[in-house]
């Protein structure tokens, strides 16, 4: 393997590669996550059907605005297809078109362009691909989900899935509501509120008491409450307050159960959880595990850095200092984190990917601007050439056990990167 290794660096710099069989890559852009999907299951009342509601969020930023006069106009098409892993069951687009007279919030992420549609479809399991793309740039977005559509005991009290609430709105006696798609609710006041529905077979005109427990990533409840609402319809909207105060920063679910004594036998035994996340404004939506994004950030980070990082006597301090890390660093905290997600996504192996060596190397270093794959050569194991031409760096990485596990030949660092 030595030997292997000796010949191929020698090649790299007097052989050409015009004689052996390459697959040359360019990279110009990544596929980052450019807009947040949420897909939810509510009762329907169509022939043995429910109903799924698919919310697409798009910051504003991630679309090209051009500017028209005194507005800024920007306009995206959105592709919903559905199928049943043998058939498309459904396959719609839609074109929304959006202007505004700042053009601070065409470069907004706080700012953002919301989309909902419903879809009726039978129990049983689904694929949702949504494709996103911008009409100026003619770019493209796609993500893809296996959801199941939930069947309804018809005749048992059931809830639906749960929808966290960024703003309650009143009109004319009415309450309007505005989803909170990504489900971070740390930008959110003291008390943040739960959106479901609650479906009885029969018409009961008598309250029900609804039993709340937040669970932390140990499992372990960290808060729990109770709420009760009067049921006067077969489909009653509820919309429960929940105090997080005592709440800190990371990964939370929530749960919801109906509990009555009286309706006890009519009601459905399935348990409704939601996961949610606390975390700042300022920080990446990727970024949900302040002490996990504290570990990956060591790649660019001195020793007396990670000192003062980790050494931090609470949550709120340790934030404060990581904030004060990022500030005005190239790469920005945002474009670091999205190599970080998208590392973990294609470089994965018995490992998570950002602790691999491409993981490192594509964190450190961002896009590649070439790659030549040899995943079969003759005698040889599987390897990988990256070049950066601006820096003047080229890494090569070596599948030696052929199970995907790339490594890198040489040590990732020089005088102008340190690798913890």
């Amino acid at each position: 393997m030595r030997q292997f290794i000796k010949i191929l660096i020698f090649s790299l710099f007097f052989i050409s590669f015009l004689f052996s069989q390459t697959n040359v890559i360019k990279f110009n852009d990544i596929d980052f996550p450019k807009f947040t999907p949420s897909i939810l299951n509510f009762y329907s009342y169509n022939n043995k059907q429910n109903r799924i509601d698919v919310f697409i969020q798009i910051p504003y930023k991630n679309l090209r605005f051009v500017k028209e006069g005194s507005l800024f106009s920007a306009s995206y098409e959105i592709s919903i297809i559905i199928s049943d892993f043998k058939n498309i069951i459904y396959d719609r687009s839609f074109l929304k078109k959006l202007s505004t007279e700042n053009f601070d919030l065409t470069t907004s992420l706080q700012t953002y362009d919301l989309t909902q549609k419903s879809f009726d479809l039978k129990p049983g399991k689904y694929s949702v691909e949504i494709i996103v793309t911008d009409e100026d740039s003619k770019k493209s977005y796609k993500t893809r989900q296996n959801i199941e559509v939930r069947n309804f005991d018809d005749d048992k009290i059931n809830i639906s899935d749960l929808l966290f609430v960024s703003k309650i709105n009143e009109k004319d006696g009415k309450l309007k509501i505005i989803p909170n798609i990504s489900n971070n609710i740390g930008n959110l006041n003291d008390t943040f509120y739960v959106f479901y529905e609650v479906y009885s077979p029969v018409i009961i005109n008598d309250s029900l008491e609804f039993e709340y427990s937040i669970y932390d990533k140990e499992e372990d409840v960290v808060l729990s409450g109770k709420s009760s609402s009067f049921i006067s319809d077969n489909t009653t909207q509820v919309i429960i307050p929940i105090n997080k105060k005592d709440l800190i920063f990371g990964k939370y679910r929530l749960y919801i159960e109906v509990k009555s004594q009286k309706y006890k036998n009519f009601i459905s035994k399935k348990l409704i959880g939601k996961d949610f996340l606390i975390r700042w404004q300022d920080l990446p939506i990727s970024i949900n595990d302040l002490d996990l994004a504290i570990k990956q950030t060591s790649y660019i980070a001195s020793s007396n850095e990670m000192d003062s990082l980790t050494s931090a006597k609470d949550q709120n301090e340790k934030l404060k200092r990581f904030l004060s890390f990022w500030k005005n660093r190239t790469p920005s905290m945002e474009e670091y984190f999205a190599r970080v997600d998208y590392a973990n996504e294609k470089f994965k192996t018995h490992r998570e990917g950002w602790k691999t060596d491409m993981g490192m190397v594509f964190i450190i270093f961002g896009v590649p601007d070439n790659i030549d794959r040899h995943p079969f050569e003759l005698g040889d194991p599987p390897y990988e050439i990256w070049d950066y031409y601006a820096i003047n760096r080229r890494f090569i990485f070596v599948d030696e056990s052929g199970f995907g596990e790339y490594r890198s030949v040489y040590p990732i660092w020089d005088d102008r990167v340190r690798i913890r």
